[in-house]
């Protein structure tokens, strides 16, 4: 198979304990990966690593083996089983099984290895420059547009729902800056520099020529997109947020059963994301294979592919530091909202 960043196979393992008599545990299991590059390394590798630490005994209890993107793989059953995810790769089993665990990971992994052929193929497209015609549709593409139309609609609509319960979280925190313990916290992006490209180019077409790096640009766009669901309700619920006070200083507050329903409500429809993820996903790619070599087909998508020029800092090691530095612009500190994606306390 060809060598691809879209192939990297490996192991999914599922990781139980066992108290000290020997007898399986009903609560946790880790599932983690191994890649196929990892060599010489196993599952029970892996197993022993974590061993350490933990004072009862750990052992494989399933193991998942794929020729897709491991590493994809590991993260859409992470997304899907949110729900249950009590902290990193370890999961709470429902009613002490893990039949559906690993019930919810053979189907991903089915459907990641059904799109790999498709995923190679759109690999091999996004290198070539595209013809700059746009071709009338089949009926095959128009029956694929108008099914990607209704699962990006489903999807913005879960998405929707959860910028709703994002912004009533941060209501209930009662401070612009203040986190809910276990539920939602501020992440400090401290200031730094970045290299102003664009200016460099447009002052110095020369060294530009000179210095920057051949790139491919690939970009596609789907047509007919309705984003407007419940802008109403999100622009009222900004509104009141952004006249939250902020405390002189960003504390952890208790949480309530009210942020502790909204949480779960919130991991709830993580988890009924990740599928429409990998259908828009595999319908995307479809549609691209039907555009072959074309920009586009008429009333359903564009998909524009040239190559460009690109320049980083990092090329520019052999001019003057005097010269390069006077392109570093400051990006000042930010503070971004995160709702963790696991809960780290007793699910009800």
């Amino acid at each position: 198979m060809t060598n691809s960043k879209l192939n990297n196979p490996g192991i999914i393992y599922f990781v139980q304990e066992k108290d000290l008599l020997g007898y399986s545990t009903p609560n946790y299991v880790k599932i983690g990966l191994v890649k196929s590059n990892e060599i010489g390394r196993s599952g029970e590798d892996r197993k022993d690593e974590h061993q350490t630490g933990n004072p009862r005994p750990l052992y494989i209890a399933h193991s998942i083996t794929t020729k897709a993107s491991v590493s994809k793989l590991e993260s859409l059953i992470h997304q899907k089983l949110s729900l249950h995810r009590h902290r990193g790769e370890w999961f709470v089993k429902p009613n002490g099984e893990i039949d559906p665990f690993i019930k919810e990971s053979n189907l991903i992994n089915e459907q990641l290895q059904d799109q790999l052929k498709n995923d190679l193929k759109i690999e091999e497209l996004n290198s070539q420059v595209s013809s700059g015609k746009t071709t009338k549709p089949s009926s095959e593409a128009q029956d694929i547009h108008n099914e990607l139309l209704r699962v990006i609609k489903e999807k913005k609509e879960i998405e929707t729902q959860k910028k709703i319960i994002e912004l009533k979280l941060r209501l209930l925190s009662g401070s612009s800056n203040n986190s809910i313990e276990g539920v939602f916290q501020w992440i400090l992006k401290r200031e730094s520099q970045r290299f102003d490209a664009k200016n460099f180019e447009k002052e110095n077409p020369e060294l530009f020529e000179k210095y920057a790096k051949e790139s491919q640009s690939s970009i596609f766009r789907i047509q007919k997109i309705n984003s407007n669901i419940n802008k109403e309700l999100i622009e009222e619920l900004n509104s009141k947020v952004s006249h939250l006070d902020a405390s002189e200083k960003s504390t952890k507050i208790a949480r309530s059963n009210e942020a502790e329903d909204l949480h779960r409500e919130w991991l709830t429809l993580l988890s009924q994301q990740q599928p429409l993820e990998l259908k828009k996903e595999n319908l995307v790619n479809q549609l691209k294979i039907l555009c072959d070599n074309n920009s586009g087909l008429e009333n359903i998508c564009s998909w524009k592919r040239e190559p460009i020029k690109k320049i980083k800092k990092s090329d520019l090691s052999e001019l003057d530091k005097d010269i390069v530095n006077k392109y570093l612009v400051k990006v000042k500190s930010t503070s971004s909202f995160m709702l963790n994606t696991f809960r780290a306390y007793k699910f009800k």
